[in-house]
């Protein structure tokens, strides 16, 4: 893993603050988070979300709307169309992976490119969840 460029930012409510670790075509952040709406796009980006202690609610448009607990794992295509609201504040991860650097995998591979049948997803795995917790460490 080569070096990364790492970024400590203040953002406007409801995010309170991020440390960002960047890797060219991927970044890995630990964000602090306060209850109310958040507005985050992700075009271009496919997003890994990982609770740690928050707790949040995502509206897809044209959907329906999830409730998110401590330690669950979230995975956002790109394009999603969405609203988050933050329950109760706390700590997450936030992985951000470019959607080109995914359709050169599929292409280097001999797949197709997954953004066709690719939707929102979640899990709650506590393997997963350590492992991604460790990454943002």
């Amino acid at each position: 893993m080569q070096d990364s460029n790492i970024s400590k930012t203040v953002l406007p409510r409801p995010m309170l603050s991020r440390i960002s670790h960047d890797f060219g075509e991927f970044s890995v952040s630990r964000v602090r988070v306060e209850a109310g709406a958040c507005d985050i796009t992700s075009r271009g980006q496919l997003r890994i979300a990982v609770t740690l202690d928050a707790r949040w609610d995502t509206h897809i448009f044209g959907g329906r709307t999830y409730a998110h607990d401590r330690g669950e794992i979230c995975m956002f295509p790109p394009q999603l169309m969405r609203e988050t609201r933050i329950r109760e504040g706390g700590e997450g991860i936030l992985i951000s992976v470019n959607e080109s650097i995914i359709d050169r995998l599929a292409r280097e591979v001999g797949t197709p490119s997954p953004w066709e049948t690719f939707r929102f997803h979640t899990l709650s795995d506590p393997v997963v969840h350590r492992l991604v917790w460790a990454l943002g460490n």
